[in-house]
């Protein structure tokens, strides 16, 4: 994996699969207007992200006062979550990983680099009840 970190985020709205850079982003354009962002790294977990973005989104949508993000950076050989991330309307960026690694601190810093909001920093087992929504 070898890109340059400020070549990443200067790149806007969706972009091609560069097998030499093996850099895609899918973001939403109202992303830098949100209140709250919440950051996913994932590498695999397929089950597991579907129920926490699922349950977020839910839980979002009970906020009316406050505008909530999702990006999805996923470090991994293959796309694996792009689609999911187009049915729940969040933002996806994947960096391409041969090796068996995972680097969660670039995955976060990268979806940094695309919010200008709070944070929020799930683990990925995290389920909200419906009817609790984002508390302040």
């Amino acid at each position: 994996m070898e890109f340059d970190l400020i070549d990443v985020t200067e790149k806007n709205g969706e972009s091609p699969i560069d097998p030499i850079d093996g850099i895609y982003l899918s973001l939403r354009s109202d992303i830098k207007s949100s209140d709250i962002t919440t950051i996913i790294p994932v590498k695999g977990r397929g089950l597991q992200l579907r129920k926490t973005v699922e349950s977020l989104v839910n839980s979002a949508k009970l906020v009316n006062d406050l505008k909530v993000a999702i990006i999805i950076v996923e470090i991994s050989v293959n796309m694996e979550h792009l689609q999911l991330c187009r049915e729940m309307e969040c933002s996806y960026v994947w960096i391409h990983e041969s090796t068996p690694r995972f680097n969660k601190c670039l995955a976060h810093n990268i979806g940094y680099c695309f919010s200008n909001s709070n944070l929020l920093f799930p683990f990925l087992y995290i389920l909200l009840r419906r009817e609790a929504p984002i508390d302040r």
